[in-house]
């Protein structure tokens, strides 16, 4: 078979940069065998009984310029043959194509390409046209690439369409899981704050009393330091007004003093005479000594007295004080005067 060609086979059947592999019944295409050629750039595998083309035919003949497959039983072309970027010139006539490969789209040195007797699909063929002479089959080319062109826009446009839609679905499950994670996220804070909620108030319920207790001791403790603090209070201010009640029951009986020595003086010296005079004079003096006496007890209780409530309050009874002592010396000092 010519499948199991030789390099030998395939070297008589090259001359110069052109392969003629026609008529050898051939069913595969010897594709390593003839990729030991590279200069090779026009290849006939004419009137043979090839069905498929390899994807490596494509990957290893990329210099090719010229490619004759009519005559043969193709029924596809392989999706890389836009890789035969240098091909100018295909031949495809009687074959078994339906439809041909977005590929075709790179074929952009294409020139001439010849797709008679093929059945093709009927918006292909309209595309195809009859190609019945060289300006037919060059048109057919300019078309075809054209038109695989737009195709290829198209399919490219619903490849991004398709990317962009499988990217936002899986925006939108990374989205979810997010919210799912923070939902379980918030309900295990939730379980811890409500477990520290339920251990706060055993505590409390287990120490609660003691505190209680303490609190209730506390109180009743405040409120001795409080009522000895007001008794305090209270002693100081009877203490206060027990002072100046005594200092103004002093003032009082002072210029009671001080009237009734005025009053008798004056009887004695214009109303009393003689032996009367003297008697009463001596009864006046014994009892403004008796008087004199008593007013001194009752000076140094009130300076006792005012001592303990304010030094202020001290100086200003002992000012007081002094000037009842002063007088009752003047009113003495005239007493005895008088009687002398």
């Amino acid at each position: 078979m010519a499948s199991q060609l030789t390099l030998k086979e395939v070297k008589s059947r090259t001359d110069g940069d052109e392969m003629d592999l026609s008529v050898m019944e051939m069913v595969k295409i010897p594709v390593k065998v003839i990729a030991a050629l590279p200069k090779v750039t026009n290849i006939d595998f004419s009137c043979n009984q090839i069905q498929t083309i390899p994807d490596r035919f494509c990957l290893s003949l990329k210099n090719l310029v010229i490619l004759d497959l009519s005559k043969n039983e193709i029924t596809e072309l392989p999706s890389n043959v836009g890789l035969l970027v240098q091909l100018k010139k295909l031949d495809l006539y009687h074959n078994k194509l339906q439809v041909l490969p977005v590929g075709f789209s790179q074929l952009t040195s294409l020139r001439w390409l010849d797709l008679k007797d093929n059945p093709l699909n009927a918006s292909l063929q309209k595309i195809v046209g009859d190609c019945l002479d060289e300006a037919g089959c060059t048109q057919c080319a300019k078309t075809v690439v054209s038109t695989m062109k737009e195709v290829n826009t198209e399919l490219e446009r619903g490849r991004q369409q398709k990317l962009k839609a499988q990217k936002q679905m899986a925006d939108k499950k990374r989205r979810q899981k997010e919210l799912e994670a923070k939902i379980e996220r918030e309900e295990k804070n939730e379980a811890k704050r409500k477990e520290k909620e339920v251990r706060r108030r055993k505590w409390e319920e287990t120490h609660g009393e003691a505190g209680k207790k303490s609190g209730k001791k506390e109180v009743k403790k405040g409120k001795k330091e409080n009522q000895k603090l007001n008794y305090g209070k209270l002693q100081e201010k009877k203490k206060s007004s027990s002072c100046f009640g005594r200092l103004v029951h002093l003032l009082l009986v002072a210029a009671f003093i001080s009237l009734l020595l005025f009053a008798a003086t004056r009887y004695c010296t214009q109303v009393a005479s003689g032996h009367q005079a003297e008697e009463i004079c001596e009864l006046l003096s014994t009892w403004v000594a008796r008087a004199v006496d008593q007013s001194h007890i009752v000076m140094g209780e009130s300076r006792v007295i005012l001592a303990d409530a304010s030094d202020a309050v001290s100086k200003y009874a002992d000012k007081l004080l002094g000037s009842a002592a002063h007088l009752w010396d003047e009113t003495r000092s005239m007493v005895t005067l008088f009687l002398m």
